[in-house]
């Protein structure tokens, strides 16, 4: 402290420090002096203290308001980096959706084309032509939609980084 430094004092002082277990020091110092020392220098010692804990209090004051402030930063730039994470994580989720729904779309004929062959007519299926046309329409279908699939696939990989299989 500031207080000894300046000139030599008579007297003593006592320091006692408490630690707590979250890493804080408190240090209590008891300045006293003898009993025959005149007023004026008490109140002149005292006064000094004073000036000491003031300054110590705005040095206090000055790292609060600098940890404060970092604090903030640190976790505006957190914030930040969530949000972004979060953004990307929701862009995923749609892609993911709209290619889901795309591939359930181009499914769907698949499935109708099998509800048709197989309640074909005994009529239809009898004749050798009616069968050759509707197996040859339902080969082209299936073609079709499988390659717009494997593609939509490989497109969605190439976005995610992923190599295509």
């Amino acid at each position: 402290m500031t207080f000894w430094r300046r000139r030599h004092h008579h007297g003593h002082a006592q320091l006692s420090a408490a630690f707590e277990a979250s890493g804080s020091v408190y240090a209590v110092v008891n300045r006293s002096w003898p009993d025959d020392t005149p007023s004026k220098e008490q109140f002149r010692r005292i006064r000094e203290w004073l000036n000491d804990i003031e300054h110590n209090i705005g040095k206090v004051e000055v790292d609060l308001a600098k940890h404060k402030r970092d604090t903030t930063n640190a976790l505006k730039e957190a914030t930040q980096k969530h949000e972004a994470g979060l953004q990307e994580l929701r862009s995923l989720l749609r892609q993911m959706e709209a290619s889901a729904a795309r591939i359930d779309g181009r499914a769907l004929p698949v499935i109708g084309w099998g509800i048709v062959l197989s309640g074909v007519p005994e009529v239809l299926a009898k004749s050798p032509w009616a069968t050759y046309i509707v197996c040859l329409l339902s080969t082209v279908v299936t073609i079709w939609v499988a390659v717009s699939v494997i593609r939509d696939y490989c497109q969605a990989n190439r976005q995610l980084g992923r190599p295509a299989p």
